[in-house]
């Protein structure tokens, strides 16, 4: 149990991590796009608009819906385990 008890909190960090580099990914790419926004106007534009809206959105409702709700699910199992451990 104490195994799984530091992979579990090692596994937490790594998400945390990961949840940080995709929201920060997230910010850079719309800077970016607001950037050439103005200059991208063309049916290539359309195309990938309707490509990228769709993993924008999941994206935007994984890193505030989801991931907290995980984090926190692995949260309560990190102090139940902690608990059980520490009798």
């Amino acid at each position: 149990m104490d195994e799984t008890l530091e992979r579990i909190v090692y596994f937490v960090t790594v998400l945390e991590a990961f949840n940080d580099r995709l929201r920060e990914s997230q910010r850079e790419l719309a800077q970016l796009r607001d950037t050439v926004s103005p200059h991208w106007q063309d049916s290539v534009r359309s195309w990938h608009d309707e490509r990228w809206n769709p993993l924008e959105e999941m994206s935007a409702h994984y890193l505030t819906v989801e991931a907290p709700a995980y984090v926190e699910f692995l949260q309560a199992k990190i102090n139940a385990l902690r608990g059980y451990l520490d009798g």
